[in-house]
């Protein structure tokens, strides 16, 4: 779903460029972790190929920490791909 060309900006792991990099990221990201959940509290469109994630994260980390993050994702889809994913914490 990532292009070459696709952008990834997250406040928790930076800004990453390529379906090489934001692969690499979320393998790194994920291996952090036993146990991971998101609660999607509402999907919405906001203009024509933005869609607004509003989500809570829950987790369990490698060392027994728990994690929760209350957030927004949004995706910028054109021609069916994902050209650029930007995630804030609330």
């Amino acid at each position: 779903m990532f292009t070459n060309r696709s952008t990834y900006s997250s406040q928790n792991t930076g800004i990453f460029f390529g379906t090489n990099q934001i692969m690499k990221m979320m393998k790194e990201f994920f291996d952090l972790f036993i146990a991971l959940q998101w609660n999607i509290n509402s999907i919405k469109e906001v203009s024509e190929g933005v869609v607004l994630f509003d989500f809570l994260l829950l987790g369990e980390k490698l060392d027994g920490e728990k994690i929760s993050i209350e957030g927004l994702e949004y995706l910028c889809i054109y021609e069916n791909k994902i050209q650029h994913v930007d995630v804030r914490n609330k």
